[in-house]
C-alpha cells in the first residue's frame, strides 16, 4: 500500500484501501462460474434476494455472477457492512510476525494493531443473524415499497468473504473457537449452502450442494496416549483428525468416530484454498480422507485422546476427562470397555 522512505510514508501510485481492491480478470471469470452453479442449483428459475459486503471486490463478484444467472431473477440487493471482511489493519507491518502471534494466541482472539480480531467480527456476525432470523425480519424490508408483498424468494444469497463465512457459520451452529480455528477458508468463489430442515425449523449445511460438494474443510491436531505396562512405557503420538466438521457436536465427546478419521502426524499441508478451482480442492480433500483408511491405530491400546496438544495443563485435561462430574466423553479412557 505504501513504501517507507526515511521514516515517512510515500504514496504509491497503485495504493488503494482494502475495501476498494477490485477483482482480476480471473476473479471475474470465477464469479461467472459461480453464477452458473447457482443457476443450476435453483433449476434456472425463481427469484433470490442478495446481501452483499460493501467491499468493491464482493460487489464486482455479485455483478459478475449475475451475468450467468439465466432465468433466476434478483429481486433486491442489500449492502450490509456487517458481512464485510475482517479489518486487518496496516498490511505493511510485519505480517509474518503477526501470523505467528495469531497462531500462538489463536486466530479467533488475536487482534492486529488497528485491525479486528475474529471475536470482533463474530460480534457483528451475531448481530447479522439476530436481525435476519431472531425476529423474523428481513433487512431488505427497510427499502421495500409500501404495500408491495412479493412472493417468497427461493433463496437468500450472501456475497461475503472467506473468514466472515466461517464466522457466520460459527455463530449459527455454535462452534467453539477451537472449531473455528480448525476450519479453513473456502477457495475463491466457493459456496457453502444451508437448507431448511422443516421438522426442526432450523438450517443445516447441505454438503452435496456446496462447492466443492463436501462439508467445509476442517482438520484438528490431537495426540493419542498409548497404553504401556507402566507409566514410563506409555507413548504419546501425534495425529490429525480430518473432515472434522463431520463429527457430531460436541465433537470432543465422540472419540470413537474421531478415531476413524485420523492421519498420522501434524506437519501436513492441508490448506487447499489456493488450489485452482473447486474440482482440484475436492480431489485434494478426497485424497486426504482416503489416507484415513490406511492409518492403522489399535484402538484397544489407546489410553486417551488429548484434544489440546499441550496447550493446557495436565490438570486442565484431567478436569475435562472426569466424566463422572462433567458428563463429558472427551477421552477414550472411560469408554474402552464399550469398544472392546
Amino acid at each position: 500500500m505504501f513504501e517507507p522512505l526515511g521514516g515517512r510514508r510515500v504514496d504509491h501510485p497503485d495504493r488503494k484501501a482494502d475495501n476498494l481492491c477490485e477483482l482480476t480478470d480471473k476473479g471475474r471469470g470465477q464469479a461467472r462460474v459461480a453464477g452458473e452453479r447457482i443457476r443450476q442449483l435453483l433449476g434456472n428459475k425463481g427469484t433470490i434476494s442478495v446481501i452483499v459486503s460493501p467491499f468493491e471486490r464482493t460487489q464486482q463478484t455479485l455483478y459478475s455472477l449475475q451475468q450467468n444467472l439465466g432465468n433466476v431473477a434478483v429481486r433486491c440487493v442489500y449492502i450490509d457492512p456487517r458481512v464485510r471482511e475482517q479489518e486487518f489493519g496496516n498490511f505493511q507491518e510485519d505480517m509474518k510476525r503477526h501470523s505467528a502471534d495469531a497462531a500462538e494466541v489463536g486466530r479467533f482472539y488475536y487482534r492486529r494493531p488497528t485491525g479486528e480480531s475474529g471475536a470482533d467480527v463474530y460480534d457483528r456476525a451475531a448481530a447479522f443473524w439476530d436481525s435476519l432470523l431472531g425476529l423474523g425480519l428481513q433487512p431488505f424490508e427497510a427499502f421495500r415499497p409500501m404495500r408491495q408483498v412479493p412472493p417468497a424468494d427461493e433463496a437468500l444469497l450472501v456475497v461475503t468473504h472467506g473468514l466472515t463465512m466461517r464466522l457466520l457459520l460459527m455463530r449459527y451452529f455454535n462452534w467453539s473457537p477451537q472449531t473455528f480455528d480448525a476450519v479453513y477458508n473456502p477457495g475463491n468463489c466457493d459456496s457453502w449452502v444451508l437448507v431448511k430442515n422443516e421438522e426442526h425449523r432450523s438450517y443445516e449445511i447441505a454438503p452435496e450442494q456446496c462447492s466443492p460438494p463436501c462439508m467445509p474443510w476442517a482438520t484438528r491436531q490431537v495426540q493419542l496416549e498409548m497404553d504401556g505396562g507402566t507409566a514410563a512405557d506409555r507413548t504419546v503420538n501425534d495425529y490429525t483428525i480430518v473432515d472434522y466438521l463431520s463429527l457430531p457436536q460436541p465433537r470432543t465427546s465422540h472419540p470413537e468416530k474421531a478415531m476413524a478419521q485420523l492421519i498420522a502426524g501434524h506437519k501436513h499441508e492441508l490448506d487447499f484454498s489456493r488450489l485452482d478451482g473447486p474440482e482440484e480442492r475436492k480431489k485434494a480433500i478426497d485424497e486426504v480422507k482416503g489416507r484415513c483408511t490406511q492409518t492403522h491405530v489399535d484402538k484397544t491400546a489407546v489410553s486417551s485422546i488429548n484434544w489440546w496438544c499441550g496447550k493446557i495443563s495436565k490438570e486442565g485435561v484431567e478436569l475435562r476427562m472426569d466424566n463422572n462430574v462433567t458428563n463429558r466423553r472427551a477421552s477414550l479412557r472411560h469408554i474402552k470397555k464399550e469398544m472392546m
